[in-house]
């Protein structure tokens, strides 16, 4: 059965770049995980089956195209094996950090197949832009 990240939950960033996973997650995330860049300027973590499917999908995009490969390495040149320590904590690494703009406030959103780790108030400006996303991109489509 595959795994169904759902929930949005307040959270830190401990000096050292470590984030407690939310309770909801901690069960799917307790083994190993992967942290990389995610879209839109947040850190994304996959369970390892999560992390295998999308790999598997960029892997699958022909290699002869640009684009493809410039998804490829801002994908895979960011991901880093990780594992809860004892207390439920992922390392978050700096430069994964630096570049979702992540300080302290953070909010870990699931997205379904993967969680999302955003700058809170980064989160609020995107939140408040995605109901007309959303309807833009869900029309034509049977409610």
């Amino acid at each position: 059965r595959a795994l169904l990240f759902a929930g949005e939950y307040q959270g830190t960033v401990d000096s050292r770049g470590r984030i407690a996973i939310p309770t909801a997650f901690a069960e799917a995330l307790s083994g190993e995980v992967v942290v990389a860049r995610g879209f839109e300027r947040c850190v994304a973590v996959y369970s390892a089956e999560g992390w295998e499917r999308i790999a598997a999908e960029i892997r699958d995009l022909p290699s002869t195209n640009a684009e493809t490969r410039q998804l490829a390495r801002f994908i895979f040149a960011s991901a880093n094996e990780q594992q809860a320590d004892r207390q439920g904590r992922l390392q978050l690494p700096r430069t994964t950090l630096d570049y979702a703009g992540i300080v302290r406030d953070v909010v870990v959103l699931g997205t379904g197949d993967a969680v999302e780790v955003w700058d809170r108030e980064a989160w609020a400006s995107e939140l408040g832009a995605l109901p007309d996303r959303v309807s833009d991109a869900g029309q034509g489509r049977a409610a």
